[in-house]
């Protein structure tokens, strides 16, 4: 009788530990994911933002978004959209691949690293100016992306409670 509560013990044991098996797995497969995800994002973003003025000019040429072609320029122009996109996506995926990280944390390294490309591109980048608009634009999708995360993680993590 002892053995068969035992192996009732064991069994219910493994059981439990199974059924933990696939929420461990996507947790730790999700953050991965989202980790990679963070860092091809910010490497784009860089080489994006780091170019010279020639192959950003042949880059919008191929992608059809030449000056000339009637597209708003300025303030609230296609190139804000851009940099308000790609900071949404770092923020997005480094917030969602490193949860433990404070949300003002995140942001202020995001800000630090669009200040520092617009210095850069007004320092060394050939063809290339600073601007404090793309600085805010930058700012903006990068509280943006890491909003979005966190929605999304208080909702999953609502959901599963």
């Amino acid at each position: 009788m002892a053995l068969f509560r035992r192996a009732g013990r064991v069994l219910s044991h493994e059981v439990r530990r199974v059924t933990m098996l696939p929420t461990l797995l996507r947790d730790g497969l999700d953050a991965g994911y989202y980790r990679g995800l963070a860092l091809l994002a910010l490497t784009g973003t860089l080489v994006l933002l780091l170019l010279p003025g020639a192959a950003v000019d042949v880059l919008k040429e191929l992608l059809g978004l030449d000056p000339s072609s009637g597209l708003p320029s300025g303030l609230l122009g296609w190139d804000k959209l851009v940099h308000f996109v790609m900071f949404a996506a770092c923020g997005f995926f480094l917030a969602r691949g490193w949860p433990a990280l404070g949300v003002w944390q995140l942001l202020l390294a995001l800000v630090a690293l669009g200040a520092l490309t617009e210095l850069l591109q007004y320092l060394w980048v050939p063809g290339r100016h600073g601007l404090w608009a793309d600085v805010v634009a930058d700012a903006l999708g990068a509280a943006t992306g890491l909003w979005l995360a966190r929605r999304r993680h208080r909702a999953r993590t609502a959901s599963t409670a």
